[in-house]
């Protein structure tokens, strides 16, 4: 056999390998299936996670959670979908735009978990005259903390193994469901206490924008002597400070007068120490507690640090009102306080309330200021 006549029959060994393996990723796909039932049609986008096995038991992770921007991020694929029913499927195949890499025929060969979700969307009817299709919010009564990759009604599947490539079509099955989380209230306690009270407002301004009712909702510490009827005329400053997606009362650090878990360690144990600090000092209306002893020198304490000087008061400020935030400081005569959330939004705002109006009046202040 001459050069030529070698060179030729390798060239169509090696053009018959790339076409067997061309056609094997054309037909490798995968079928996305809504399994759980659904009682109207759903609107939203699919996306398919694969994470390297690495000796892992698949059934033991969830692929779907490790999709972010560092270089260690699951491979994910996204396909909008629109009014699909309990047995609809969606089809990702080698046309699917993924992330980090572009196309299912450039995963590398081996051994993944694979798992999907199906995260609704919602069509919002603007005042404004647009139409918006965005997806579902993250925020919830049930605060979430911003949770945007698992909004409320998100489907999703069972993580499980798959050889890749594979010449079969693998089918992935939607049968769970991200349920609606319980409130744990703004005391943490599931319901209101003597001294942390949980405000819910439907803006009007909001309302008319999106087209739908939006609520409002506040977190408020009550003074310390909100509850004495000697203090029947007594009107007392309110500091309101912009949160972020916590459903309980944490503007830089808790209020809890329970003691909490024994077996608590590091940065827990120290965060439940200084709540409860906070907790029995504030109400703690005696000469001798540590928020009045210190208070006399300067507006806010400074102990412990990273917890209180946010927000204590002197003697005639730290008996006012607090609603949840980030409080950074408070000048000499607290007239002038500044607030912002940890992701640098939101301008703090004063206002006074007079105990003679009761906590739920508060609610007729909140729309005045937002």
């Amino acid at each position: 056999m001459d050069l030529f006549s070698l060179t030729s029959h390798r060239a169509r060994i090696l053009l018959a390998l790339l076409l067997t393996t061309s056609f094997r990723l054309i037909d490798a796909r995968f079928r996305v299936v809504v399994e759980h039932q659904q009682s109207e049609p759903i609107l939203g986008r699919v996306r398919l996670y694969f994470s390297r096995k690495d000796g892992k038991d698949c059934a033991l992770v969830s692929p779907r959670l490790g999709a972010d921007d560092s270089q260690d991020t699951a491979q994910v694929f996204g396909i909008d979908v629109n009014n699909v029913t309990t047995g609809g499927y969606v089809v990702v195949d080698e046309k699917t735009l993924g992330y980090p890499i572009w196309s299912l025929a450039d995963i590398s060969a081996g051994q993944y978990c694979v798992q999907a979700d199906l995260v609704p969307y919602k069509i919002y009817n603007r005042g404004d005259g647009y139409d918006l299709k965005l997806p579902t919010t993250c925020v919830s009564d049930g605060g979430q903390n911003g949770q945007y990759d698992s909004p409320t009604g998100t489907l999703f599947s069972e993580s499980v193994e798959v050889s890749w490539p594979n010449d079969e079509e693998v089918r992935v099955f939607l049968n769970r469901r991200v349920p609606e989380p319980e409130s744990p209230g703004c005391s943490g306690y599931g319901a209101d206490t003597e001294w942390i009270k949980t405000v819910r407002v439907r803006s009007k301004l909001l309302s008319d924008f999106w087209g739908e009712d939006m609520k409002l909702e506040a977190c408020v510490l009550l003074p310390a002597e909100f509850h004495d009827a000697s203090r029947e005329n007594t009107t007392y400053p309110l500091v309101v400070a912009h949160g972020h997606y916590s459903a309980i009362f944490n503007p830089g650090g808790r209020f809890d007068l329970h003691k909490g878990p024994g077996n608590l360690t590091g940065y827990d144990a120290y965060d439940q120490k200084a709540a409860n600090w906070l907790a029995h000092n504030w109400t703690d209306t005696s000469s001798s507690s540590m928020i009045s002893r210190r208070a006399r020198a300067r507006c806010y304490s400074e102990a412990p640090r990273t917890i209180l000087r946010r927000f204590v008061r002197s003697r005639q400020c730290q008996r006012g009102s607090v609603r949840q935030g980030h409080h950074d400081r408070a000048d000499s005569n607290c007239g002038a306080n500044v607030s912002r959330n940890r992701a640098g939004m939101g301008t703090g705002r004063h206002g006074r309330i007079d105990r003679r109006l009761g906590v739920s009046r508060i609610a007729g202040i909140l729309p005045r200021l937002f």
